[in-house]
């Protein structure tokens, strides 16, 4: 700050450069920042935020839908511990299911650490404690449900309450109670969390194990 019209103009650059369609927002935010620093906003920058905005935008299309997914498909898949990419999730199978299950972004299910869950065991009831901004995946407040989902045909990954019973079962016997609370649920091999995009990596991968027809997956599918 102050803004400038070379400074929108370099700014609205990057967001073309980088295909971001959300321009608009972040100058306005920029522009109450601007005012409540004491500098007025002229016409000249009002007139290259309007023209920006427009640059931005044009072009770019209709906005990408992810891709959807036929989730009884993993069923076949063999479940298992390790990773099927490269620093990529344990339980990776597990972890799809439990993705699509309680509709969790890349980001949101790398983040889940063992003191997020909780098992109400007579009643086959598993509990997340979620996030409740996108934009902050510590702000832990949301929780999400899901009772055992088993059927006489599925398999114990496909069930968001036994998949995540069998995670916890492994992690208990490898680490110990104490040590686990805080390791991620679905990290690296070392332990670490996993990154956005070796988790979409994941995705793909398990879902390239299926029967079903190439889709490519993105963190929102």
């Amino acid at each position: 700050l102050p803004l400038t019209v070379a400074i929108i103009h370099a700014i609205a650059a990057t967001f073309k450069k980088g295909k971001y369609r959300t321009f608009g927002n972040y100058m306005s935010v920029a522009k109450q920042r601007h005012v409540e620093a004491g500098h007025a906003f002229t016409d000249d920058l009002r007139l290259a935020a309007n023209k920006s905005e427009r640059a931005v935008s044009r072009g770019q299309g209709p906005a990408q839908q992810a891709a959807a997914v036929e989730l009884e498909k993993i069923n076949d898949v063999k479940n298992c511990f390790e990773p099927v990419v490269e620093h990529g999730a344990v339980w990776p199978v597990v972890a799809f299911c439990v993705g699509c299950m309680f509709l969790l972004r890349e980001l949101e299910l790398a983040a889940i650490i063992f003191a997020d869950i909780t098992f109400d065991m007579a009643a086959k009831i598993v509990t997340l404690n979620l996030p409740v901004s996108k934009t902050d995946i510590t702000a832990k407040g949301c929780e999400r449900r899901w009772g055992c989902t088993c059927t006489a045909d599925s398999a114990k990954h496909m069930c968001p309450f036994c998949g995540l019973v069998q995670v916890w079962g492994d992690a208990l016997s490898r680490f110990g109670k104490n040590a686990m609370k805080t390791m991620k649920v679905f990290g690296t091999m070392a332990g670490c969390m996993v990154s956005k995009i070796k988790m979409v990596e994941t995705f793909q991968a398990v879902w390239n194990l299926t029967a079903g027809a190439f889709t490519r997956l993105s963190g929102h599918s």
